[in-house]
């Protein structure tokens, strides 16, 4: 048993940088397994100053969404040719009540509800002499490569959290990727600082039945190509690929101007990362007597294509003119992505019988480069 495993943890905490990197999607995916520690003995306990950041990147999110709502609409009207009066409806039906700030507020309080989330009050549990003695002496969070300043706020909630944690004689478990929290938690008697969410959840289940599973899933060959499980992987991944269509954007290069559109992405292959002992890495998420909830990580392979459109500037009229139209550019891309899968069973009698419940794929490509692109001139000249 690892030395992080043996250690009780009373409670779970998490950094906002670990909220935004999941999108601040509370409703599917890992972010939503927190919710299996509502009325358990493991508390659920951020920083009021986290809650103020995931906040206000949530509202500048909702900002740009609501920009993005306008701008769409506006070119439906354009474009499209679309009645005002039915733009007017669309506009009514995507409008929500409240500023982002309240929006984003409400969102939260929300996701806390699902896992009844303890608010920490950094004015009741911050030493101020603990603070002002780290910041000069430049320790953890506080670094000499960065403006001291600019940490201040990681100093405040991390050490609230430990006071709070002192106070109520509770070892805490706290996901960042922030070295500074990293460090901080080094010296802490309190805080143990994990980078991965998966692995911390599964670091506060229980040992032996995470054993038990994985040793099933590992002898009963499930994630191995052609399986079940793995086909059913591959078509959530192809979902999850059509649903990308709409977020990417394409960057490309060229002496004309170009405008693309119909893009397209084929799946072409995944492959499961694995451990030091060369299997499938799996991180167990959640445990009940009727299901079980686990995550892998994969490299997703596929193809992206696009039809593009060439014009050049006519100096003399005013106006650009079409020199080629639809013509198809593609590239091959690769990106990372952790798969959530539900399993269901009756495990009372053990893990060797699963049902395959929803599968999450997390992440997405977002961002293609095409390299150059030029209209293709013997297609022109037919």
């Amino acid at each position: 048993m690892s030395e992080d495993k043996a250690q009780i943890y009373g409670a779970f905490s998490i950094d906002n940088n670990i909220l935004k990197g999941r999108g601040y999607n509370f409703d599917e995916g890992l972010l939503k397994q927190l919710a299996q520690f509502a009325n358990s003995p493991i508390k659920i306990v951020l920083s009021d100053v986290i809650h103020n950041e995931a906040k206000k990147h949530l509202a500048s999110e909702i900002s740009e969404a609501r920009k993005h709502i306008k701008k769409g609409l506006r070119s439906a009207c354009y474009r499209l040719k679309i009645p005002q009066d039915k733009i007017n409806l669309a506009q009514i039906a995507l409008t929500v009540d409240g500023s982002d700030e309240e929006i984003a507020e409400k969102k939260l309080d929300q996701y806390y509800d699902e896992f009844q989330a303890v608010i920490i009050d950094s004015e009741e549990h911050l030493n101020t002499k603990t603070l002002m003695q780290r910041y000069f002496s430049t320790q953890a969070p506080f670094e000499l490569k960065k403006e001291k300043k600019n940490e201040f706020p990681d100093a405040v909630a991390l050490i609230s959290l430990e006071g709070w944690a002192d106070y109520n004689d509770t070892k805490v478990l706290v996901v960042s990727n922030d070295k500074g929290w990293e460090g901080f938690a080094k010296e802490s008697e309190w805080l143990t600082v994990k980078n991965d969410l998966a692995e911390a959840i599964e670091m506060v289940q229980p040992e032996n039945q995470v054993n038990a599973i994985l040793e099933v899933f590992h002898n009963k060959g499930f994630l191995e190509e052609d399986s079940f499980l793995y086909e059913s992987i591959k078509d959530a991944i192809v979902d999850s690929l059509e649903e990308s269509v709409f977020d990417i954007y394409i960057e490309a290069y060229s002496s004309f101007y170009y405008e693309y559109e119909d893009i397209e992405i084929d799946y072409l292959s995944h492959d499961f990362h694995t451990n030091e002992n060369g299997q499938v890495g799996v991180t167990v998420v959640g445990i009940d007597s009727d299901r079980i909830t686990l995550i892998v990580d994969a490299d997703v392979k596929c193809e992206i294509g696009a039809s593009f459109d060439f014009s050049v500037w006519d100096s003399i009229d005013k106006e650009y003119v079409g020199l080629t139209s639809g013509q198809y550019f593609s590239i091959e891309e690769e990106y990372k992505t952790d798969i959530l899968i539900e399993l269901y069973g009756d495990f009372k009698q053990g893990y060797a019988d699963m049902d395959v419940g929803d599968i999450t794929v997390s992440g997405s490509i977002g961002y293609v480069e095409f390299g150059e692109v030029e209209p293709d001139w013997g297609d022109y000249e037919e």
